[in-house]
């Protein structure tokens, strides 16, 4: 190529932009294709199991992946067969290196094609997708360099270098050497920490298959007996649930994925999928009841022909609040319960949100959080269940797939038509709830008073990263935890947003050190919570987001 009598910028930006645009047209192709399928099931954009805003973000999140592997690809292509070695050795070092730093995964690049949904929101990591797009441009812009600039001695000697048989034996048992090293240290610490919950040797253990009558499980082998035994009862579950929301037989069984852990969700569901992390649940009971939320809104979802999901904006605390009422009645636990109601009467206390609120998810996420949600929506659905009888639940959702249901009405007009259809007037509903919270504050003021207030604000910057300190409105008590929630917009994701944690000082102040990335336009987004273990139940009290400047 160099003998053309073209210049080498020219050449580089020649063969860089036609793999590119190759890379580019394939991905346009493969989701060009799936939409030109759906569009011969019109079903698929009524149903939500096609939407365009799902398509347009794996087409986004395709293009980027494909130019991160071609700058990744033009820094291996300057080394030729030694940057498959290279590529052979950093593949098989983070293999190593992950097994006992999880956390190392993110460096694979391969990481950016796992694309998963929280109900309809795209959990896309764009920290991670911002950091290999930002290492393979300088790797790229390295190429460029060595390709296009004056590298005939650079070249020359290298190549020169490595003809010698014992410069490839010397380079080659290095690279060997460092893997036997890496190996070495890695099953040293693998056989001095003692077996968990949850290392890293069960993460990647292989993955194991059971089916029940109405369920398919997926999880990693060395947790066989655990999901045997849920099993065993799950199907009883998945029976209540149907009559209870009245639902009809259905000869597909749910998919549950046991195979990966969230950290911020016990479990998340689909039409036909249940996906649940088995950290979040610490004894069979709370697995069950684990299942059996998510079950109902599998099953909800059916009923109500996915208008719980094309309506989430209004009717998600409904959904929530149905979900962790079946999951008490399936597996009944009286300190869960009152955990709930404490949460519930907590919220009512110290914050200053109306029941029309909740008929608005994202602007109560972005005041409360979504924490707050579901023992809200769990005391107002029995407050349904004592005003319009027990079947109300089920009633509501059948009404929900008729096709006049949704016509032109959202918000608090859908919500009230639909309770009107069967007989149930919401202002009823609403002033039983109110009653309901308003007794539950009396009877667990003690309690509610022993939770204490976090104030504060930002103190200082120091370095580059965000010192907020905080104080205590009364006397820290035993076990409790102490967080702050921050998070870079107020749209931002619950996976997106970090969680820090501190411990009172000898004068009761808390100090969180934040780190710079959530620091935007001189601000920062946060959010205190206190924590702590009660009568077997892990119970956590959220207050409002607050932005604060940043000194």
């Amino acid at each position: 190529l160099f003998s053309l009598p073209v210049a080498r910028v020219r050449l580089f930006l020649a063969k860089t932009l036609a793999a590119g645009a190759m890379l580019s047209a394939a991905v346009l192709l493969g989701e060009g294709s799936r939409w030109l399928v759906q569009l011969a099931n019109p079903t698929s954009f009524g149903g939500h199991t096609f939407r365009f805003d799902w398509a347009l973000t794996s087409l986004v999140s395709g293009l980027v992946v494909a130019w991160v592997e071609l700058g990744y690809g033009l820094f291996l292509g300057i080394f030729r067969r030694f940057g498959l070695l290279l590529c052979a050795f950093a593949w098989t070092a983070l293999e190593l290196l992950e097994r006992e730093w999880p956390r190392l995964r993110s460096l694979n690049p391969l990481e950016l094609l796992h694309l998963e949904f929280y109900g309809t929101t795209p959990l896309l990591h764009w920290r991670l997708f911002g950091g290999h797009a930002l290492a393979a441009s300088c790797l790229a812009l390295v190429s460029a360099a060595v390709w296009v600039g004056p590298t005939e001695r650079f070249a020359n000697a290298f190549a020169h270098a490595l003809n010698s048989i014992w410069m490839k034996w010397l380079f080659g048992l290095s690279l060997m050497g460092a893997l036997g090293l890496i190996g070495f240290l890695a099953a040293k610490k693998s056989e001095a920490e003692p077996a968990r919950f949850g290392v890293p040797s069960e993460q990647d253990a292989p993955e194991a298959r059971h089916e029940s009558r109405y369920y398919a499980f997926r999880y990693r082998a060395p947790f066989r007996a655990r999901v045997e035994r849920l099993a065993l009862r799950a199907d009883q579950a998945f029976t209540r649930v149907t009559a209870r929301l009245a639902a009809a037989a259905s000869s597909d069984k749910i998919q549950v994925n046991l195979l990966k852990s969230s950290g911020r969700h016990a479990g998340s569901a689909t039409w036909n999928a249940i996906r649940m992390d088995f950290s979040a649940a610490y004894d069979d009971e709370n697995l069950l009841r684990t299942l059996t939320h998510e079950t109902t809104h599998v099953i909800a979802l059916r009923v109500s022909d996915r208008r719980l999901e094309s309506e989430a904006q209004t009717l998600r605390f409904f959904d929530e609040g149905l979900a962790e009422q079946l999951a008490f009645e399936v597996a009944p636990d009286q300190s869960w319960l009152r955990g709930r109601w404490l949460l519930a009467a907590l919220a009512r206390s110290r914050t200053r949100f109306e029941f029309v609120d909740l008929l608005d998810f994202a602007t109560f996420t972005r005041r409360f959080g979504e924490a707050a949600i579901y023992p809200l929506g769990l005391t107002w659905v029995r407050s349904l269940q004592d005003v319009c009888g027990e079947r109300a639940p089920a009633r509501l959702l059948a009404t929900l797939a008729t096709p006049q249901a949704t016509l032109d009405r959202a918000g608090q007009a859908l919500l009230q038509s639909t309770l009107q259809a069967i007989h149930c007037d919401l202002g009823a509903v609403n002033n039983r709830w109110s009653e309901e919270l308003d007794r539950a504050t009396r009877e667990q003021e003690a309690a509610i008073e022993r939770v204490p207030v976090l104030s504060g604000g930002v103190l200082r910057a120091v370095d580059e990263d965000v010192i907020v300190r905080a104080e205590l409105s009364g006397k820290p008590f035993d076990g409790a935890v102490y967080h702050l929630n921050v998070r870079a917009r107020s749209e931002s994701a619950i996976e997106d947003q970090l969680t820090l944690s501190a411990t009172p000082r000898s004068d009761g102040a808390l100090e969180f050190e934040v780190p710079e990335d959530y620091v935007v336009n001189g601000k920062i987004q946060f959010q205190f919570a206190v924590g702590w273990l009660e009568e077997r139940a892990f119970l956590e009290h959220f207050q409002e987001w607050r932005d604060s400047p940043v000194p």
